[in-house]
């Protein structure tokens, strides 16, 4: 008897819900995957969105968002993750200035995406490949 294809999505998030521990290794890999997409934004200097960010008011031969340190760049890391998800964050407090910058004259250059625009088309592919990869080494071994 073939199995529908939505008996088999609700039977795999049942295993799922039942499976922390796979659960938790998601959450890992996603949470490298943001660090490893916000990177990439500042390698491009774009946002998560593909619009480029604003060019440098001052010309110093140095990538947008690239001070004299690269912490902003750098210093991104896990901040917590279990099985019910994850949470990155940057080492320097003043990211937040330029990913909803609070003054009119500083311009926005979003480093991660915003809640009300949603998740790029990109990030999604790239969840969408990470989560597969994790549930075929899962399910493979």
């Amino acid at each position: 008897m073939a199995l529908e294809l939505g008996q088999f999505f609700d039977r795999l998030e049942r295993q799922l819900e039942s499976t922390p521990t796979l659960r938790r290794k998601i959450s890992v890999n996603l949470a490298e995957e943001t660090i490893d997409l916000i990177k990439e934004g500042f390698d491009l200097e774009k946002d998560p969105y593909g619009d480029p960010w604003a060019p440098k008011q001052k010309r110093d031969g140095r990538k947008v968002l690239s001070g004299e340190t690269s912490n902003l760049k750098t210093g991104w890391h896990t901040r917590s993750v279990d099985e019910d998800g994850y949470e990155v964050a940057p080492s320097v407090d003043y990211a937040g200035y330029h990913q909803k910058p609070y003054e009119a004259r500083r311009p926005r250059r979003m480093m991660f995406p915003d809640d009300e625009l949603g998740l790029p088309q990109v990030w999604t592919e790239a969840f969408e490949e990470t989560v597969l990869e994790v549930m075929h080494a899962h399910f493979t071994e």
